[in-house]
């Protein structure tokens, strides 16, 4: 996984300490969390406390089947109805009594699909043991990249790992803006670890 993900051993890997929330492993981040808008005025985001569940990746021969007219969620439910519910002799879709008679349970069966959707990938990659983080975008920044930024709080981040051709330089520099931020909250348990090959064991370890 290093020489897929980390730079071929050059780059560096975050270890994070979870929280767990009723059982489910998280991390705290910070983004958007609601919008405004006043006439005349740009779009106003608000930015707040955000929980990153961690949800396990399901590793299946097959993606999770979607139904194109019920994955339409972003629409507002009039237009739905009206352009692609309804045909032109008024009648309306079956595909659509569900969402209209119990709209929580759709928006969770919604949601809940695009989950799996994201969170599903060939046996081929079992070996990483991989979780991912689910967040929609509910407030429709998908052509704002700026705002669909969040941040990880530093509280969580427990330690850096090193690979094995992590340059000096870029080392030192890592450690002093950690060094700094430590000190700027007043911590004193962050960790630096370094990957190293044991050719005992045949195999890379964290020291």
């Amino acid at each position: 996984m290093w020489g897929v993900y980390g730079d071929e051993h050059k780059g560096v890997a975050l270890a994070f300490r979870p929280q767990l929330d009723g059982g489910r492993p998280s991390i705290p981040l910070l983004g958007v969390t609601g919008s405004s808008w006043v006439a005349g005025q740009p779009l106003q985001y608000t930015r707040g406390s955000l929980k990153g569940i961690l949800e396990p990746v399901t590793y299946s021969e097959r993606a999770p089947e979607l139904e194109f007219f019920q994955s339409l969620g972003n629409l507002p439910k009039g237009k739905l109805e009206r352009a692609w519910h309804t045909n032109r002799a008024g009648e309306r879709s079956t595909l659509v009594d569900g969402m209209l008679s119990d709209l929580p349970s759709w928006r969770t069966a919604y949601f809940d699909l695009f989950r799996r959707i994201a969170t599903t990938k060939l046996p081929d990659w079992k070996h990483e043991e991989e979780y991912r983080i689910f967040m929609p975008d509910a407030l429709g920044m998908h052509a704002d990249n700026e705002h669909r930024l969040v941040q990880y709080d530093f509280s969580s981040l427990e330690g850096i790992v090193f690979g094995i051709r992590t340059s000096e330089v870029h080392k030192l520099e890592l450690i002093k803006q950690i060094s700094s931020q430590c000190e700027k909250v007043g911590r004193t348990d962050f960790a630096f670890y370094q990957m190293a090959y044991n050719a005992t064991k045949g195999h890379l370890i964290r020291v």
